[in-house]
């Protein structure tokens, strides 16, 4: 019994719409950690200023340049975590590329025994 291409299709645009979210993730992974050292104040007194204007909490200069520091550490952490994974993905995906068919197309598939 043979099959409408109807299904086919379906898969296919399946795999558009998940393939395109996936980019959008990762291109959100990218840009929340940017966005945030973008709008790092320059001055820990304005950041002071800002926590205050946000939470009505008032903290001190010293705080607020510690507080400052720590998050442009995070987010350079973040993006050079970025960094690292999307270098080992296309130096792996080079290595699979470099390969034949059939060679163990993936990282971890089992080695293929081949009959004499």
């Amino acid at each position: 019994m043979k099959t409408c291409g109807c299904q086919k299709e379906e898969a296919a645009k399946a795999t558009r719409v998940l393939r395109l979210a996936a980019r959008g993730v990762e291109a959100a992974k990218w840009i929340a950690p940017s966005a945030a050292l973008v709008v790092v104040p320059k001055c820990p007194a304005c950041l002071a200023a800002y926590v205050a204007m946000v939470s009505g909490i008032g903290i001190s200069t010293t705080l607020a340049s510690n507080l400052r520091m720590m998050w442009i550490l995070l987010c350079v952490i973040a993006l050079a975590a970025l960094m690292v994974r999307s270098l080992n993905r296309l130096a792996a995906r080079e290595a699979n590329r470099s390969k034949g068919p059939g060679d163990g197309i993936h990282p971890w598939s089992a080695p293929q025994r081949r009959s004499t």
